[in-house]
């Protein structure tokens, strides 16, 4: 399963911008800037994992420390001329500036102890990961790491059935008639707080009670199979990923932390469902 240190890369990996010098930096000397000034901006950011951030109390603090980093970063791109082929780089520069912010309202939203608006904040500020996307295609690699970051919301694949799953505090509603076959997860947010859903397919001779129970002792079990992801949805958003699913048991869940600390998957957000 995948962790919250994936979380913590996203957040870290959300802060964009551009510039302007007297003549364009050539594509090697512009990724090598933007790529040590990724690497500054990700060391200050995680210091997201010092703190459960999405408990407001404990997070107000660290967000209204995160602000001078941001704009350190957006100050650093500012200084950079993107090559003439770096066609990204526009919509790189209006994100850049908004993000210091939106670590503000995220830090108010905080103070103001919240939870619906602070989670509104702090998601606004995470899903959108296509600029650094862009920029790592590009060659600012360090702006990026698929494997580790949160996915993107997918349109649904042709052919798909689409399911809607609704999420709240803290359970998901699944429908109980799927089909095998090819299916695009619909996560629909009606709480307060972020969440995903992930699914997988559980291993031939392990049961869903032996699951829960591992995660439930804190341990990372391999019992069951990954079979896809949302991007995270904040209140009233929503995401959507594909797959494909046999006939069989899955099971749904959701790894972000809850304000307690614990994992949304220990507070409900770890349920079976059939297939076929």
């Amino acid at each position: 399963m995948r962790r919250l240190s994936l979380l913590l890369l996203v957040l870290a990996g959300v802060l964009v911008g551009c510039g302007d010098d007297e003549e364009p930096l050539s594509k090697a000397e512009f990724n090598e800037r933007l790529n040590t000034l990724c690497k500054e901006r990700d060391e200050a950011f995680a210091a997201l994992d010092e703190t459960n951030f999405f408990d407001p109390q404990e997070g107000a603090e660290m967000w209204a420390d995160l602000r001078a980093p941001a704009e350190a970063f957006a100050d650093g791109v500012a200084d950079l001329d993107a090559p003439d082929d770096a066609d990204f780089f526009d919509d790189y520069a209006d994100g850049a500036a908004e993000v210091p912010d939106q670590v503000e309202e995220i830090a108010a939203a905080a103070e103001d102890g919240e939870l619906k608006p602070y989670n509104e904040a702090m998601a606004d500020l995470i899903a959108d990961q296509q600029g650094d996307i862009e920029a790592a295609e590009y060659g600012a690699t360090d702006c990026y790491d698929e494997e580790e970051a949160l996915p993107q919301s997918q349109e649904p694949a042709e052919g798909a059935e689409e399911i809607e799953v609704v999420a709240t505090e803290y359970e998901f509603d699944i429908p109980d008639d799927i089909e095998p076959g090819k299916v695009a997860f619909t996560l629909v947010n009606e709480g307060e707080e972020m969440h995903i859903f992930g699914f997988g397919r559980l291993n031939e001779g392990a049961t869903f009670e032996q699951l829960e129970a591992e995660i439930q002792s804190g341990n990372e079990p391999e019992l069951m199979t990954d079979e896809g992801l949302t991007g995270l949805a904040g209140p009233g958003d929503e995401s959507t990923v594909n797959g494909e699913v046999q006939s069989g048991t899955y099971v749904a869940y959701c790894f972000i932390p809850a304000p307690t600390g614990k994992s949304h998957m220990e507070l409900g957000m770890l349920v079976p469902f059939e297939v076929g």
